[in-house]
């Protein structure tokens, strides 16, 4: 089985003592692990590394695929698809950044630099076997936050319910960071995407109905303006929850309109859900949240680190 997250993480440390060199140990593990596409199917990553001041920063060319190529296969039998066990395929794991030279040689000096940051952007899909984004970080952290190291991430599971988790492990944040940036915090993002842009109707009484023909003018406007897909556009249900790629000067636009469907089904005695969680697209950790608010507004919310 496998999973895929989502996960931009900024470490730094102070390093100067017992427990900030197992932090940075942490770190070296990690970054190997990234390197080594441990438990790994495939992945896009982006790593910058500053240590003592001198700085260097690789990335992958595109979704690169891991050592990890299957480990369960179905096997069809007379009482139906049996998932069983295969051996894993054995592949030599060669560092996929083994020629950048100045960046390795940062690595290896992780556990005798002072002055140590790092900014990880993963996109990736694994297995069993190794730990990524948060749950890598929860355990380094177990025993709770060490002074002089600041560690924080904006996660996501992709195949479970759709949520963010934008938290501290260690630092002057510790638990989740609120959603209380302004827009001005945000400015320097010029490209924002979303995994789940929500815009629901539905009748909220069994004998109502949505009049397809009045609202599909608007859907299908609102679906060519921002390229999502609507699902479904009956009677019995209006939906539309994909993902999509949007300019930080459209943001606003949306919400607009996510503030036209809200309205729409209030007006015509239908339920309704609107909702969009967005992340910066340069990997900064960055996210929007487009909420409806108790008194009907549509709100946009900013959380930065």
């Amino acid at each position: 089985m496998s999973f895929t997250i989502i996960s931009n993480e900024e470490i730094s440390i102070l390093n100067t003592n017992t427990e900030t060199r197992t932090v940075a140990a942490a770190l070296q593990k990690y970054i190997s692990q990234i390197n080594h596409l441990e438990a790994v199917r495939d992945m896009t990553a982006e790593i910058l590394l500053t240590v003592d001041g001198k700085t260097a920063k690789v990335k992958t060319d595109s979704d690169v695929k891991g050592n990890i190529v299957c480990d369960f296969a179905i096997k069809m039998t007379e009482d139906g698809p049996v998932f069983e066990h295969t051996p894993k395929e054995a592949i030599t794991s060669v560092p996929i950044w083994e020629k950048e030279i100045a960046f390795n040689d940062l690595v290896d000096q992780l556990l005798y630099g002072e002055n140590i940051f790092a900014r990880i952007n993963l996109f990736v899909t694994q297995s069993g076997g190794a730990s990524y984004g948060l749950t890598f970080w929860d355990n380094v952290f177990s025993n709770g936050p060490v002074k002089d190291v600041t560690c924080r991430l904006m996660y996501r599971e992709m195949d479970m319910d759709i949520s963010y988790i934008c938290i501290g492990l260690s630092g002057d944040i510790v638990g989740e960071i609120p959603f209380n940036a302004s827009k001005n915090d945000v400015s320097d993002i010029e490209r924002w995407f979303s995994d789940d842009v929500l815009v629901s109707i539905v009748p909220s009484k069994e004998n109502d109905i949505i009049n397809v023909e009045e609202l599909k003018p608007y859907a299908e406007s609102f679906s060519e303006k921002y390229g999502l897909t609507i699902h479904c556009l009956d009677s019995d249900e209006f939906y539309s929850d994909d993902a999509g790629s949007f300019s930080s000067d459209q943001i606003s636009d949306l919400a607009k309109d996510m503030k036209f469907f809200r309205d729409y089904a209030e007006e015509h005695g239908l339920d309704h859900t609107n909702e969009a969680f967005l992340f910066a697209a340069d990997g900064s950790p960055a996210l929007a949240h487009i909420y409806e608010t108790e008194t009907g507004e549509i709100n946009i919310a900013y959380c930065k680190f």
